[in-house]
C-alpha cells in the first residue's frame, strides 16, 4: 500500500506549474480582451510583429552617436529583432507609428516626468487575426535639463548622468522588457528602475530578450525580417491596417536617478 507521503508527492506532481522568470516583460494575460499588463513574469509576451525596428533619433550629433552605441549590446545578443537608426521625420510621443527618441519639449500625452530622467511610451494594437496584442509604436523622451554626458564609463560621479546607459535601459523597454525590481525581483540588471553603476547588459537582461525573441538561429520569434519598425510605412503596413482591429493602449515607463 502507498503511504500518505507517497500520495502527497504524487498530488504535487499532478499540479500544473506556472513558469516564472527573473526578468519582467509586458504580457497578454487572460485572453485577448484585457490590455497588455506591465511588469509580468508569466503570460504571453507582447512583441513587435516585425524584426527590424528603426528609431528616429533627434538629439545633437554626439548624443545620436551614443544612442546608436546603446543599440549595440542589445543587437549583439543576436535575437531576430534588431534595432536600427531610422530616418523618417517624427515627433517623439506622437503615436504616429514611427518610433522616435528625442529631448522632452512638452509633456507626453499627459505623462508626467516628475523626477524621472527619461520615459518610454509604448503603444499597442490588437491583431484580430492572431488574437494577440502587438507593439506598434515606441517613443523615448529624455529630460534635457539633466547634467548629461554623451557617454561615461565606470562609477558615476555626483551630478553626472550617463546618456548611453540610460538609453540602453530605455531601448530594453522598446523590446518589451520591464523593471524587474518593480516586479518584486532582486537581480542585477540594467533594466532595474533606477540608474546605478551598471552600465551595460547583465545576464538577466540577456535572458529576458532571448525569452522574448529567441536567438537568430531559433524559430521562436513571431516576426519577419522585412518590417519597417513600428509600422513605418509601405504596402505591408497598409495591409496590416486593414486586418487589424485598432484598440491602442499605451504604457509609460520611467527611469530614475539612483537615490
Amino acid at each position: 500500500m502507498w503511504s500518505y507521503r507517497y500520495v502527497i508527492i504524487l498530488l504535487f506532481t499532478l499540479i500544473p506549474v506556472t513558469t516564472v522568470y527573473a526578468f519582467a516583460y509586458v504580457a497578454q494575460i487572460g485572453g485577448p480582451q484585457p490590455p497588455p499588463a506591465p511588469n509580468q513574469s508569466f503570460g504571453d509576451p507582447v512583441l513587435w510583429p516585425n524584426t527590424n525596428v528603426s528609431i528616429t533619433l533627434d538629439f545633437e550629433p554626439d548624443f545620436n552617436v551614443s544612442a546608436i552605441k546603446a543599440m549595440e549590446p542589445w543587437n549583439a545578443v543576436a535575437t531576430p529583432l534588431q534595432l536600427h537608426e531610422g530616418f523618417i521625420a517624427a515627433q517623439p510621443c506622437s503615436n504616429d507609428g514611427i518610433n522616435a527618441a528625442g529631448w522632452r519639449v512638452i509633456t507626453c500625452g499627459g505623462a508626467q516626468f516628475g523626477d524621472a530622467l527619461a520615459i518610454t511610451v509604448r503603444n499597442f494594437r490588437y491583431n484580430s487575426t492572431s488574437d494577440r496584442w502587438e507593439m506598434i509604436d515606441s517613443d523615448i523622451i529624455v529630460d534635457q535639463s539633466q547634467p548629461w554626458v554623451a557617454s561615461f564609463a565606470g562609477t558615476l560621479p555626483p551630478n553626472v548622468q550617463d546618456f548611453r546607459r540610460v538609453m540602453i535601459h530605455e531601448l530594453g523597454h522598446v523590446f518589451g522588457l520591464e523593471h524587474p525590481d518593480e516586479a518584486g525581483q532582486d537581480v542585477p540588471a540594467i533594466m532595474n528602475s533606477s540608474v546605478s553603476d551598471i552600465e551595460t547588459l547583465q545576464d538577466d537582461d540577456r535572458r529576458g530578450i532571448i525569452f522574448l525573441y529567441g536567438t537568430s538561429t531559433s524559430t521562436t520569434s513571431s516576426g519577419n525580417s522585412s518590417g519597417n519598425g513600428g509600422g513605418g510605412g509601405g504596402s505591408g503596413s497598409v495591409l496590416a491596417l486593414l486586418i487589424m482591429a485598432w484598440r491602442a493602449r499605451n504604457c509609460i515607463h520611467k527611469i530614475y536617478k539612483n537615490g
